[in-house]
């Protein structure tokens, strides 16, 4: 995380379920994320000026509603600043994971293309995985990192 030269503003209002502090500009209007909001203020934006594009915080602190924490970027900006920042989900650690690092290499090195005992069908029923999932891992489209 980067050094930043002021301390957070938590906002004090109410927080979505992800953590963000949300705000209604306009009684009836659905509700509107309090850091967007306090990036247009600093800016002198609209909302509508923004729309399409991610406020993302330097501080990774949701609530967090101080100006100079604040970035504008895209979606993949927001992405790459969670996998440099280490926030992101690999691997065993991955929610969705049924597979542990050990298991992930045992499938590449057991792998033999059209084996009928260490092909795709195969692996996949001795791992519990789908052929498909065994798929991804040989070719390195998921477990990427080991």
């Amino acid at each position: 995380m980067t050094s930043l030269a002021h301390p957070c503003i938590e906002w004090d209002g109410a927080i979505n379920s992800y953590g963000y502090g949300v705000t209604r500009l306009v009684v009836g209007q659905n509700s509107v994320m309090a850091h967007r909001v306090a990036y247009c203020v600093e800016n002198h934006l609209d909302l509508s000026d923004i729309k399409g594009l991610i406020v993302r915080h330097k501080c990774d602190n949701r609530p967090c509603v101080q100006p100079s924490h604040l970035e504008l970027g895209t979606t993949q900006d927001n992405a790459n600043d969670m996998v440099s920042r280490g926030r992101s989900l690999t691997g065993a650690s991955h929610h969705n994971s049924v597979l542990t690092e050990e298991e992930v290499l045992e499938i590449r090195k057991r792998y033999i293309k059209r084996c009928k005992t260490n092909g795709q069908v195969a692996l996949g029923k001795t791992f519990g995985v789908s052929t498909t999932t065994v798929w991804n891992i040989i070719n390195r489209n998921i477990w990427r990192h080991i």
